[in-house]
């Protein structure tokens, strides 16, 4: 399998798992798919997907800033996306967060 290819795959993989990580967290499916076209991220442009799925993540916690129980399960599949696609950077930190908000529901 070629560079390409594989990029190709990597990607895809990615975009799938995210997305449907994101939908079950409450964003909106047409405006995913929305962001997405006009970002006009490449096939196989990994590093703008991940960048592109950072910003959603971000987004979302600032339209729930005051749902802290929804808040706490967006930290938490921010800090699986950094283990899983981004070599853990800022894990245990992203999981803090999510520890905290968590609290805020108590």
């Amino acid at each position: 399998m070629d560079d390409k290819k594989k990029l190709e795959k990597e990607f895809n993989r990615i975009k799938k798992s995210t997305f449907r990580t994101l939908q079950l967290l409450g964003v909106p499916t047409l405006e995913l798919e929305n962001d997405f076209t006009d970002s006009n991220i490449g096939d196989g442009n990994v590093r703008a997907l991940r960048d592109f799925v950072w910003y959603q993540f971000n987004k979302h916690l600032d339209r729930k800033a005051r749902d802290f129980h929804l808040q706490s399960r967006i930290y938490y599949e921010m800090a699986m996306f950094r283990f899983n696609f981004e070599e853990g950077k800022g894990v245990d930190e992203l999981k803090q967060l999510s520890i905290d908000a968590k609290k805020n529901t108590l």
